[in-house]
């Protein structure tokens, strides 16, 4: 009976020592995006990003580039090893997205960069006021380079 109740005085005294010494994991920090906010269309882009986890777990990506591409997860990775992925668009404003995920499944929230792509000016104004008033050359010049 006394070792019975030894045991027990045991697992109070300690089981508030161990339980205090478990730590929940920690999502990694926001990650930092680098790279252009305007572009020509069909330009490759690229871009880079960090984050560090404070367990220094490692960290994989997952990004959304803000079109009709899917959602793409990238890694493992180092924590505080910078990573890059590329992309190109069309004409249009888009918002990049990223997140961190620690190996232990911790998500970081989404980070954000928005994207601008003006649409493509083909001939400048001079030659646009020229066509104007020459509507044979610009019949020509339509069947020649399809505008």
């Amino acid at each position: 009976m006394k070792k019975i109740i030894s045991m027990y005085l045991c697992m109070i005294l300690l089981f508030p020592l161990l339980a205090f010494n478990v730590s929940a994991n920690e999502p990694p920090s926001l990650p930092n995006i680098s790279g252009p906010t305007r572009a020509k269309e069909g330009e490759v882009l690229a871009y880079s990003f960090v984050s560090i986890d404070p367990e220094d777990d490692d960290i994989s990506y997952c990004i959304q580039w803000g079109d009709d591409a899917p959602e793409i997860c990238i890694g493992p990775y180092t924590s505080g090893q910078e990573q890059s992925n590329s992309h190109s668009y069309v004409e249009g404003t888009y918002i990049i997205k990223i997140k961190a995920r620690d190996i232990n499944g911790a998500e970081s929230n989404w980070a954000s960069l928005e994207l601008s792509v003006p649409k493509n000016k083909i001939i400048s104004s001079f030659f646009f006021k020229f066509f104007e008033n020459q509507p044979i050359l610009y019949q020509l010049f339509e069947k020649i380079f399809g505008t």
